[in-house]
């Protein structure tokens, strides 16, 4: 036997890296569930001793020293953590038999004494719940700053990795009070101090990270590669690096360069990036860019009603003209007039878009394969009060785009929501839920 993907791991400030630290509620038997356990919720407990002996006829069966073994036990594991003859590591009890815990399989020869062991708690960091963990499991992050102060995956102190070429989804989702509640806030931060580039997660295979900020430091330590299959409702702060699939997501002082940039491993949706430069993405789907200095679009990829504030003069580069950029339903708003909003490259493309405040609407070396709509050059502010943080659209430049044959761009995302990122908001009507089924059972 092996530790179960369904197995749950809580990470807190104030744990500790030689606790159990995980519970499996699925387990046949098991009286304590997922909201409360000896790791998590009311019945929070640690229980250790140093002095574990295995059974005499099964090497399986164990015997805790100082404490008695209750059915409340089975589906928590056990971390062994030293001892002459032991195998260190994380085990669970399945079940168990007089005086006795049954593990999941053996962690010494049977009539070993000695082994050091803790029972419940959390764990401390990210990356020992990291090495602790199998495919299938939840990493719960209490809110909190952990951080990263070497580079060795799945250890204490250094980033988490999922395992990979597993069946069913793997997440880390981060929590401020309550297992599943989300506070902008008050989100727990991943902080790299290791002082050179990190992966936190590195596995692009059903895998997600939730409800998370990950924070850079200065120079190198800025270098952190979010490797996940999804990024749901995450900040990034100060960092340079990767991503897999956001949504719903922060990206703020971000990039440096062509270099040392943004770049999304595959699609953005619904996520603002603010101070950011040279950001790209696969597709970009009602993203907000705010004060970035180059949103980069590689040949081939598409730009989905999306906003722009910004004097940036081009906002957008290529660096494949055989397959341009696609523009569809996006808006740019530049605080102070001048400069071009769509300069053109060979084979861009667009589709319903519209400026205000830019000296030219279309220009440039190449022409576009196909104008599929002429561009607009608006002449009522389209966001609400940008200054502030409010990139509402506003009533007038609603109708005026309505009245071009703008049907499908009556919402736009709104980042002076700080409770939620992935909602929009209506000219002249209240904030709306977008619901998006991410697969894997989750929604955002």
């Amino acid at each position: 036997m092996a530790l179960s993907s369904t197995t749950e791991w809580e990470v807190r400030t104030d744990g500790n890296d030689l606790n159990g630290g995980g519970f499996n509620p699925a387990r046949s038997g098991a009286t304590k569930t997922s909201s409360d356990n000896y790791t998590y919720g009311p019945s929070y407990a640690v229980y250790s001793g140093t002095n574990l002996t295995v059974d005499l006829a099964n090497n399986t069966y164990v015997q805790p020293d100082g404490y008695t073994p209750v059915t409340a036990d089975i589906g928590h594991v056990i971390q062994i953590s030293g001892g002459t003859g032991w195998t260190t590591g994380f085990y669970e009890i399945v079940d168990i038999t007089g005086s006795e815990w049954i593990l999941d399989r053996s962690p010494a020869a049977v009539g070993i004494t000695g082994g050091v062991w803790r029972l419940g708690g959390a764990l401390a960091t990210p990356g020992k719940a990291g090495g602790a963990h199998v495919g299938g499991n939840v990493i719960w992050l209490k809110a909190g700053t952990y951080q990263i102060t070497n580079t060795t995956p799945n250890t204490s102190g250094g980033p988490a990795t999922f395992q990979t070429g597993v069946a069913t989804w793997t997440a880390l989702i981060g929590y401020t009070s309550v297992r599943g509640d989300f506070v902008w806030n008050s989100l727990p931060v991943i902080q790299n101090m290791a002082g050179s580039s990190v992966n936190v997660p590195n596995n692009l295979t059903r895998t997600l990270v939730a409800n998370i900020e990950f924070r850079g430091t200065s120079n190198a330590s800025r270098n952190i590669t979010i490797s996940a299959a999804r990024e749901l409702r995450c900040r990034f702060v100060n960092i340079r690096g990767t991503f897999g699939v956001a949504l719903g997501c922060r990206f703020l002082d971000s990039g440096d360069d062509a270099t040392n940039g943004i770049r999304g491993g595959f699609n953005t949706y619904y996520s603002l990036f603010e101070n950011c430069k040279y950001v790209s993405s696969g597709v970009m789907y009602r993203c907000a860019m705010i004060n970035c200095s180059e949103i980069e679009y590689r040949g081939g990829n598409f730009l989905i009603q999306c906003v722009d504030y910004s004097s940036a003069n081009p906002l957008w580069a290529w660096s494949d003209d055989t397959r341009g950029a696609v523009w569809i339903d996006c808006i740019r708003h530049r605080p102070a007039s001048g400069g071009t909003a769509f300069p053109l490259q060979p084979q861009t493309q667009i589709v319903n878009c519209a400026a205000y405040n830019w000296s030219t609407l279309l220009s440039g070396g190449g022409q576009p394969r196909q104008l599929f709509s002429s561009a607009t050059s608006l002449t009522i502010p389209p966001l609400a009060d940008p200054a502030n943080g409010d990139y509402a659209l506003t009533d007038g430049a609603l109708a005026q785009l309505t009245s071009g044959g703008w049907d499908a761009f009556s919402y736009l995302f709104d980042p002076s929501d700080t409770t939620k990122p992935g909602h929009y908001t209506k000219a002249a009507q209240s904030q709306t839920s977008k619901p998006l089924n991410l697969g894997g059972g989750f929604t955002l």
